[in-house]
């Protein structure tokens, strides 16, 4: 494994790599929790109450995910590089088998997605266990991050003050996700600001792609143009792994520049 997948595997795969199951818990519509999210198991079944009845089906696939990885690491098994890294998809994104709602009730009676959209099947592909969708203003159209359908997740920062402070959108459950612990990966789109203002508003990372660096299919679009699905971590080095894989590469973060005297005028 080269230096890109190991330093890869160290940033993103706390969860898997500490000893303990390979699982978190899911991100669906996240914020409005009050209980204290702490380590190992009980920060999972912590965050699982989080999950609102209709994504309960999501919390089971990840915990059975979760168990065929540990049984075949157990085996000795050979793995993809990402196994069982846990990542939350934001709720425009296509997975198999689910409604894709974009944030709305309009969307409730859709059909079920017939395949995962590229970018969630790559990441798939790389070893990543998807734990849940995670709320986001309706349709993307709002940098606030707020829904007035399924709830309003809340910035780290201040959370108790005045009934807490928006977490900034449209990825704004995608964000919380991260900033609390709930996964450690997560993808957002960002057209005019959807993943970065949500990572400035919670503390995080967030990255928008050039975008026809990512593939579009199997995405609820906002604006073709300008929509591109971007990455959500706790560090850049995350955020450039996660890239890669999502536009079709292995998950080698490039070599880093070096900025020792480097001048910007």
């Amino acid at each position: 494994r080269d230096d890109g997948h190991r330093e890869g595997a160290h940033l993103l795969g706390e969860a898997r790599d500490d000893g303990r199951r390979a699982r978190a818990g899911a991100a669906a519509h996240a914020g409005g929790d009050e209980d204290h999210v702490g380590a190992g198991d009980e920060r999972v079944e912590v965050v699982l109450r989080r999950l609102r009845r209709r994504a309960a089906h999501r919390r089971d696939a990840a915990r059975a995910e979760a168990d065929r990885v540990d049984v075949m690491r157990a085996a000795g098994a050979a793995l993809p590089p990402f196994a069982g890294v846990t990542l939350s998809v934001k709720d425009l994104f296509d997975i198999a088998g689910e409604i894709t709602r974009a944030g709305s009730r309009v969307l409730d009676g859709a059909a079920p997605a017939a395949r995962d959209c590229s970018v969630v099947a790559r990441l798939r592909a790389a070893g990543f266990n998807i734990i849940g969708r995670t709320n986001m203003t309706e349709f993307a159209y709002s940098g606030l991050g707020m829904n007035p359908h399924h709830g309003n997740p809340r910035s780290p920062w201040e959370r108790d003050v005045d009934g807490g402070r928006v977490a900034g959108g449209s990825s704004s459950g995608s964000a919380v996700s991260i900033s609390d612990g709930m996964s450690a990966a997560t993808i957002g789109s960002d057209t005019g600001g959807s993943t970065r203002a949500p990572a400035v508003f919670c503390g995080i990372v967030g990255l928008k792609p050039t975008t026809t660096r990512m593939p579009s299919n199997g995405i609820y679009p906002l604006s073709t143009s300008f929509d591109a699905a971007g990455p959500m971590g706790h560090s850049t080095d995350c955020c450039a792994v996660m890239d890669d894989i999502m536009a079709g590469g292995a998950g080698r973060a490039e070599t880093p520049f070096p900025v020792a005297g480097l001048r910007l005028a």
